[in-house]
């Protein structure tokens, strides 16, 4: 006789600030027809549980067909929190039942965490999630059947929360509180099952639930009780950048499907990785040095960072930024004076559609991670189970210890078989919590 599998709790974060509003719509309801507070729990956490990203005034992208499938009237739910002046929305895109939805800044504060009860709900929502995962790409199976098997150190994973919290708080950082709702909305997905495992038609990148996460919760990742350890190429978007200077044949193909033959034949005639920036460029890459020089450089300058990572937010709009952001970005500014054959190649392939040096970047990124490094550590290694982090890999950790240095040694050879150039990879610290509020005490330059 077999027994019931115990399905997943879902949790739904709702926050602190519109409890009230709930209670007291529960004594004087909305004129929707079948009105339940669950439902509308459930959309106001569906907001915030599927922002485009971990900053202030992200976006959701929601389908109205999939959630009224889900919650029903989810329309007359979506339009009395308009109405009423919680939520935001604009199109998404001209066509499409979709739209950006977003709490208004006054109501995306303090999250608090419930258990979603209502058996009716819940059924839906498991109905709804298995529909969709038909629809998870079929590429890579072996590496769909290691990203299904990991889960994470729940505890562990709130009490990292926590303190990146704190500490961002600490730092002043306006990003602290969206951050952390953020990231309680990528735990509660995985704690739930709700897996995703999606192939970007437009970068080829394999989008999981696990690229999504937050760098300080990496480290809480398990298969079977085992944690996973991260290796990470350093500088990896300015090193990809670095081989379109001189490409390899697979970088260069790449090149011209993207931006076209005769961009990508006066880029090669520039002949880059002769030039002195360009050389002094891929020495800092290569080197794995060059954000400590530009941080040193935005210090030198006066430009204000919290960390490392706010460091990168600035100094990326030289990669994902607009042309016109050299009238106001500083860190542009900088990276113009300190590369400026490089910085001419950057705009001219951004030139008239601004996401396409990202894009180019990103297609190098997947086709030398997913299609080249990943199926030689599965021939080499398949007893030790991993997945990607679009430029990272996580192997269990006990299992890849042993062979730990032929590893590395692997995957290095093959992203320098495709980029020309060889990485520097670093084995980032696992299997507890890192201490995260000690490091604010440390110097700025050397978090």
């Amino acid at each position: 006789m077999s027994r019931d599998i115990k399905k997943p709790e879902i949790k739904l974060l709702i926050p602190e600030i519109l409890i009230p509003l709930l209670d007291e719509l529960d004594i004087n309801p909305p004129e929707i027809v079948g009105y339940k507070r669950s439902r509308m729990e459930y959309l106001i956490s569906t907001i915030l549980t599927h922002k485009q990203d971990k900053h202030a005034g992200a976006y959701s992208v929601l389908n109205m067909k999939y959630l009224i499938n889900v919650v029903p009237r989810a329309n007359y739910y979506m339009k009395y929190l308009h109405d009423a002046g919680i939520v935001e929305w604009k199109n998404y895109s001209v066509g499409r039942n979709s739209r950006l939805y977003r709490l208004k800044k006054q109501y995306d504060g303090h999250t608090e965490e419930i258990v979603l009860k209502d058996e009716k709900l819940l059924g839906r929502i498991r109905k709804s999630r298995e529909k969709m995962t038909t629809y998870n790409s079929t590429s890579y199976p072996e590496l769909r059947k290691y990203v299904e098997s990991v889960t994470m150190d729940f505890q562990a994973a709130r009490h990292t929360i926590e303190e990146k919290y704190q500490y961002n708080l600490i730092a002043s950082n306006s990003n602290a509180e969206p951050r952390r709702t953020y990231s309680y909305g990528e735990v509660i997905k995985i704690e739930a099952r709700q897996m995703s495992f999606k192939v970007s038609p437009t970068n080829g990148r394999l989008n999981t639930n696990f690229t999504r996460l937050p760098n300080e919760l990496v480290c809480t990742l398990t298969i079977d009780g085992n944690h996973l350890v991260e290796l990470d190429m350093a500088n990896s978007q300015p090193l990809l950048a670095a081989g379109i200077f001189d490409p390899h044949p697979g970088v260069e193909q790449i090149m011209r499907s993207v931006i076209g033959n005769q961009l990508t034949t006066n880029i090669i005639g520039l002949q880059l990785s002769r030039s002195k920036d360009g050389i002094m460029y891929t020495d800092l890459v290569t080197s794995a040095e060059f954000y400590d020089y530009m941080m040193a450089k935005f210090t030198e300058k006066g430009i204000p960072f919290i960390d490392r990572d706010d460091f990168k937010d600035k100094l990326f709009t030289v990669f994902y930024g607009r042309n016109g952001s050299i009238h106001y970005s500083d860190g542009v500014k900088i990276f113009r004076e300190e590369f400026p054959n490089v910085f001419r190649v950057f705009w001219a392939i951004k030139h008239g559609y601004h996401n396409q040096l990202p894009i180019l970047l990103q297609i190098i990124e997947s086709h030398t991670f997913l299609d080249c490094v990943c199926p030689q550590i599965l021939r080499a290694y398949p007893n030790i189970p991993f997945i990607t982090k679009h430029d990272s890999l996580l192997p269990v950790e006990t299992l890849v210890n042993p062979v730990k240095e032929d590893f590395e040694r692997l995957v290095s050879d093959a992203i320098e078989q495709v980029i020309g150039l060889k990485p520097v990879l670093r084995w980032k610290s696992s299997g507890q919590s890192s201490t995260i509020l000690p490091v604010f005490e440390e110097k700025i330059s050397h978090t």
